[in-house]
């Protein structure tokens, strides 16, 4: 039996695995992770990446709608442990803390819901969001910095590092498993040996991007095999819109015609500021039009208005098609980013359940990755500094429930419908599809409880009857069975 695999018999099989002159080729593309994502690839791509999102508002709109779907305002959060009183008090501790910018952020920044958009935005655009659980500089209270992804780098090697031990500002152990961080400080000095760092063990950072190999330690920006098309995009939509500004400008010709050795309408419009005036039997017949620019025009004048065709269809749909495949590097429908309404119904409705999965899985692991991660952190020092009394339930961490902005749908009357419908045969219980909603369905219940006790007091208290200002709901009423005496 002839061995295929050293003298490539077995790659005639795959036409993938064989060079054509008519596509690229890829002859020595890395097979190790640290070679394939250098950190000057890296920082080449997120640099394409920024600028594309600074000079292209397609770009912008799919960073802001898809940070409005995944997080929206903030996330909220509820602790369903046994203990009621602790679980309002750590919600509103945490809350409280979230509203305020000057303790939340270290540096004063953003407050707790903004940060969670930044978050969002920044894993998307330089494909990773970084955050440091630290204590505040003057009270020592807890504090979140957040972090540019530059700031992460690799130090100058310690007594007794190698440069295997670094791997794009994270030092990692013999099974590539991260230790700790290099955390530039600031001010930012000039002079790569005049910087200082910070080394941050892993556990307190947070370090939030969407993996592709089971080697690497960081994020490439999701637009990474779009940002191209984009830039495309960007380059000719700038020189269509020059090439319409010149075409504007050369529509309207004008043919000036004059006998030879006498001055027409050219000369009629060159002294038309001077002292002298030509003759009168050397003067040509002239044309007068009124409030136009061109007053004047010679005899066998022309005047000639032209319309350009550029830009036309084709280039137009070409562009589109560039932003088509930037959205896709999203992981999301172009009509969701566009305009949904082109799709019309069942298109509409699949594009935006395609969409809503695509921002669930942001949502996920921003929830899981940060908030649940910052929740926990600061009640824990809550409970420890006094300034909350201990639960008494010891698992309440593992209780706690997340909500985020409301799901994108395209129908509000016929998902209410569908509710209804999924109700009566328990396939969709109430909260969840309060939640659905961006609504907190305890919180719901528990006012609209408290809403109908009031209705009913004042009802009492007048002597109204309570139905006859809430209808019940059609088939709820209960049937009363009316007998008669036989012998009547």
């Amino acid at each position: 039996m002839s061995d295929t695999t050293t003298t490539g018999e077995g790659a005639q099989a795959y036409d993938a695995a064989k060079s054509s002159p008519n596509r690229s080729s890829f002859v020595a593309y890395p097979t190790n992770s640290r070679r394939e994502l250098t950190t000057e690839t890296w920082k080449e791509i997120i640099k394409k990446s920024r600028a594309l999102e600074a000079n292209c508002a397609m770009f912008t709109r799919v960073l802001r709608k898809s940070s409005r779907h995944a997080v929206g305002s903030g996330i909220h959060f509820r602790c369903l442990s046994d203990d009621e009183t602790f679980n309002d008090g750590m919600r509103r501790q945490v809350e409280e803390w979230w509203n305020n910018p000057l303790v939340y952020s270290i540096d004063g920044s953003v407050d707790g819901w903004t940060a969670k958009r930044l978050l969002a935005e920044s894993i998307m655009l330089d494909g990773e969001g970084n955050s440091l659980f630290a204590n505040h500089p003057e009270s020592g209270f807890p504090a979140v910095q957040m972090l540019d992804v530059f700031e992460i780098e690799n130090p100058p090697l310690r007594t007794g590092e190698m440069m295997r031990d670094w791997d794009n500002g994270f030092r990692v152990n013999e099974y590539e498993r991260p230790i700790e961080a290099a955390v530039r400080t600031l001010p930012r000095l000039s002079g790569y040996l005049n910087r200082d760092y910070r080394y941050i063990p892993s556990d307190s950072l947070v370090h939030l991007f969407r993996r592709r190999r089971a080697r690497g330690h960081r994020g490439m920006p999701w637009a990474y095999s779009g940002v191209l098309q984009g830039i495309d995009a960007l380059d000719l939509n700038a020189l269509v819109t020059g090439t319409a500004k010149l075409h504007s400008a050369l529509a309207v010709s004008v043919k000036g015609t004059g006998r030879r050795g006498k001055k027409g309408a050219i000369g009629k419009i060159q002294n038309a500021g001077g002292t002298t005036t030509p003759d009168a039997d050397t003067q040509a017949l002239e044309k007068v039009f009124g409030g136009g620019m061109i007053n004047y025009l010679g005899e066998n004048g022309e005047l000639q208005l032209h319309s350009s065709q550029h830009p036309g269809q084709n280039v137009l749909t070409f562009i589109e098609m560039l932003f088509h495949q930037l959205c896709i590097g999203f992981d999301c429908p172009f009509s969701v980013m566009w305009d949904m309404a082109k799709a019309g119904g069942t298109a509409a409705r699949y594009d935006a359940e395609d969409a809503q999965s695509a921002f669930d899985l942001l949502y996920d692991q921003i929830v899981w990755g940060f908030v649940r991660r910052e929740v926990i952190w600061f009640v824990s020092r809550a409970i420890k500094d006094g300034r909350l009394a201990a639960p008494k339930d010891p698992l309440w961490y593992s209780k706690l429930v997340f909500r985020g902005p409301r799901k994108l749908t395209v129908d509000v009357g016929r998902m209410a419908s569908a509710f209804k419908t999924l109700t009566r045969n328990a396939g969709m219980s109430i909260p969840r599809f309060l939640e659905e909603q961006g609504l907190d369905a305890y919180e719901e219940m528990r006012d609209h409880i408290k809403f109908l006790k009031a209705v009913r007091l004042m009802c009492d208290e007048h002597g109204i009857d309570f139905t006859t200002v809430f209808e019940p709901t059609p088939g709820v009423q209960n049937n009363i069975t009316v007998q008669t005496d036989p012998n009547a």
